[in-house]
């Protein structure tokens, strides 16, 4: 193997360092999705343990659900049970820890996957854990407002990433 090395004035420059310092460079962003991944393993537990949980008009099970599920989407949950009121929960999201490991190097670039794939965020509640109450009557609603989300539709998370940025920026001398 030929090692390429150029001269600049006093300066040595290998292209293998710089394809080193461009593979950490792009590794140490995305850190909400790098740990979190797009999906997150929720757990949902009812009782009577014979209750029907069904996720998204998707997944049924009986008495305990426990599956991956989009970290970005909000999540629709039905648990039911004949002589008990049926309890609908509408899952939100929150913006993960991990999401702000990308102001480890000062820029905004490493959010922009985190967002796209849902790692900057988590669900919640999470785990669900339900009681049905006997008797009949119209549904119980619980609804998880989507953290994640102003009511102008910016997610959260790029406001504060924003201004996280410019404090930094401020901080150094930048603007």
């Amino acid at each position: 193997m030929v090692s390429v090395v150029h001269r600049r004035g006093n300066q040595t420059f290998s292209p293998l360092i710089a394809i080193i310092m461009l593979a950490i460079l792009l590794g140490i962003p995305s850190c909400g999705t790098i740990i979190n991944g797009s999906r997150e393993e929720v757990a949902i537990m009812a009782q009577p343990g014979d209750a029907t949980i069904t996720v998204d008009s998707i997944y049924h099970n009986t008495g305990f659900f426990r599956g991956e599920l989009d970290r970005k989407s909000s999540h629709q949950i039905v648990i039911s049970k004949e002589g008990y009121i049926t309890t609908r929960i509408q899952t939100g999201n929150s913006v993960s820890g991990w999401f702000f490991g990308n102001f480890y190097t000062f820029s905004l670039y490493g959010m922009i996957p985190d967002l796209i794939t849902g790692g900057a965020y988590t669900i919640s509640p999470n785990p669900i854990l339900v009681q049905l109450t006997p008797g009949t009557g119209p549904p119980i609603t619980e609804v998880h407002n989507l953290d994640g989300y102003l009511e102008a539709g910016i997610p959260t998370a790029i406001v504060v990433a924003i201004e996280i940025w410019l404090i930094v920026a401020i901080a150094r001398g930048g603007i």
